[in-house]
């Protein structure tokens, strides 16, 4: 199979596991009185993204991601769509920069700190859309549960990388 259209494939299938990951994980019900809280699962695709492809490869996994899911959810160009999309922009170039910075065997760093800033985006964003600084204080609380979900999701990430690289370098 020629070595484009097995790229192209491998890419397409990780649009489709993330923007799955995306609703699965909107419907696990978090055991805590905090709304916008969630375990970042698609997240682990968009790191793998990064680590196998590279970073132009990710934002458009990424984007795509958020555009399908909440198009699917029935969300495009509401609220949750916003939100979704100031988070994954702000984590995105992060990791591009984080990633840039400490090479390909600090995945969970990378991760940690695409977890914080992806809060940071969706505070900054909720500002816009509530008008409020109110929503500001609600910021260390989200930082507080984004780290260990950060922590979660570069272990995840690290193990499926660990798996795979070698066959997956070979093959392409």
């Amino acid at each position: 199979m020629n070595r484009d259209i097995k790229r192209m494939m491998y890419i397409t299938m990780l649009i489709a596991m993330s923007v799955l990951l995306h609703l699965v994980e909107s419907m696990i019900p978090i055991p805590l009185p905090i709304p916008g809280i969630k375990l970042g699962f698609a997240n682990v695709v968009g790191l793998i993204t990064y680590f196998l492809f590279g970073f132009k490869t990710m934002v458009g996994v990424n984007l795509s991601r958020v555009l399908l899911a909440s198009l699917l959810h029935g969300t495009l160009f509401g609220t949750p769509f916003y939100m979704s999309l100031a988070g994954v922009s702000v984590s995105t170039c992060m990791v591009g920069i984080v990633g840039k910075i400490l090479g390909s065997k600090k995945c969970l760093v990378v991760s940690v700190a695409s977890a914080i800033t992806h809060i940071i985006g969706q505070i900054i964003m909720a500002f816009f859309i509530m008008n409020t600084t109110m929503i500001f204080y609600y910021f260390p609380i989200l930082l507080f549960f984004s780290i260990p979900t950060g922590v979660f999701t570069g272990m995840i990430a690290t193990q499926v990388l660990q798996r795979i690289q070698y066959s997956f370098r070979r093959e392409l």
